[in-house]
């Protein structure tokens, strides 16, 4: 009986009409795509995000994972994993096989101290925030130059089809961007560098001891600009108060994109657990009454934001991690075309903030067992 509920609930919503994008051209021939509802598939038809394996050796065996730093994916599959404890790159096949380690930790040719990496083609970037600088590897482990870069961004990097690298740098205080990347050719020299606009600043919170600032961070749950970039190198960004993205290639705009979207209510119990939870972190050596003065409830959101991260696979679709409170995580996608496809619900959590690579049918996520022992945990894309 529940199977022909589920098969009958199943044809009924395959039977249900999708919406169509609406189409239309800003001044300047700017397209902007808007989707008043789902244009590929409904919630629970069309694309999935499949478990499917881990990727790191047991203790003790080559392939053992300490304390993943970041993650990339070249065009044939293969995982490279930038561990810590110490600092060098794990290669491993599509199957999972451990296939080498490249460069050691260190401060001379091909080493680093921290390692933050992309892959592109037979190209392998990695970025040091220690020592400011890029070394560059063929995929195969063979170290081929390094370069000076700006100081001292502890973020991922990109490499784009045409082998540009994307090493993010510091926004000076009167530049009106959020975030900044400079962009280099193989050879090391600066081609240019790209922004993301800088949108509404979030509220903060501030902790003191007495004339010491302790820490600054943004109110939870208010929206933030987010960004990603796209195989081909173009850039895309949304501040997360709305359902708005933007798509710009260099510093020319090539598209809008958009969607119906009513903000979820955010309970007066989560944002208080919340609280509670910062409280909890700060540890014992600070005042609880003035830890619980600097984080006032009342100044969190009573609703959530649209999304809290974006990511881009590697035919172009634009993934955006919704904000979830249970064991299950909601993803919605649009077409590098800027139509909204639908959403995609996995049944475990997805920590939207730990290292992750996006593949054009694989996705790796660094993930620990019930023990605290890392691993990547990989996930096939299914586009039915």
């Amino acid at each position: 009986m529940a199977l022909a509920t589920m098969a009958a609930a199943c044809t009924n919503e395959a039977d249900r009409p999708l919406g169509v994008a609406q189409r239309d051209t800003l001044p300047g021939g700017i397209a902007a795509v808007h989707s008043p509802g789902p244009t590929g598939w409904h919630d629970t038809l069309g694309w999935r995000l499949v478990p499917d394996g881990r990727v790191g050796g047991a203790l003790d065996e080559p392939g053992e994972l300490i304390n993943p730093q970041s993650l990339a994916l070249d065009d044939a599959g293969n995982l490279y994993v930038s561990d810590q404890d110490p600092s060098v790159i794990k290669a491993f096949a599509p199957d999972g096989r451990f296939l080498r380690t490249i460069g050691r930790e260190g401060q001379g040719p091909g080493e680093f101290v921290v390692g933050f990496i992309a892959a592109r083609g037979n190209r392998l970037a990695v970025q040091d925030p220690r020592t400011s600088r890029v070394s560059l590897f063929d995929t195969a482990g063979t170290f081929i130059r390094s370069w000076s870069t700006g100081c001292c961004i502890w973020a991922s990097i990109h490499l784009d089809r045409q082998h540009r690298v994307y090493v993010p740098v510091m926004t000076p205080p009167d530049v009106p961007a959020s975030y900044r990347y400079v962009r280099y050719d193989t050879l090391g020299a600066v081609i240019d560098t790209i922004a993301v606009p800088k949108g509404e600043d979030p509220p903060l919170w501030t902790v003191r001891q007495g004339n010491v600032m302790q820490m600054s961070t943004p109110v939870p749950f208010t929206p933030q600009m987010r960004h990603a970039i796209a195989p081909d190198g173009s850039l895309v960004f949304g501040w997360s108060g709305e359902y708005r993205l933007v798509r710009m290639a260099g510093r020319d705009t090539l598209g809008v994109m958009s969607r119906d979207w009513t903000p979820d209510p955010l309970s007066q119990e989560r944002r208080q657990r919340h609280v509670d939870n910062m409280v909890a972190r700060m540890g014992p050596g600070l005042d609880e009454v003035a830890l619980r003065n600097s984080f006032p409830v009342s100044e969190i959101p009573s609703t959530l934001p649209a999304f809290v991260e974006m990511n881009v696979d590697g035919e172009g679709n634009i993934w955006l991690t919704a904000d979830s409170d249970s064991a299950s995580a909601r993803l919605d996608v649009f077409s590098p075309a800027g139509a909204w496809l639908g959403r995609v619900d996995i049944p475990e959590t997805f920590d939207p903030f730990t290292p992750s690579a996006w593949g054009a049918d694989r996705v790796y996520v660094s993930r620990q067992d019930e023990e605290g022992v890392p691993y990547i945990a990989r996930y096939r894309i299914v586009r039915d």
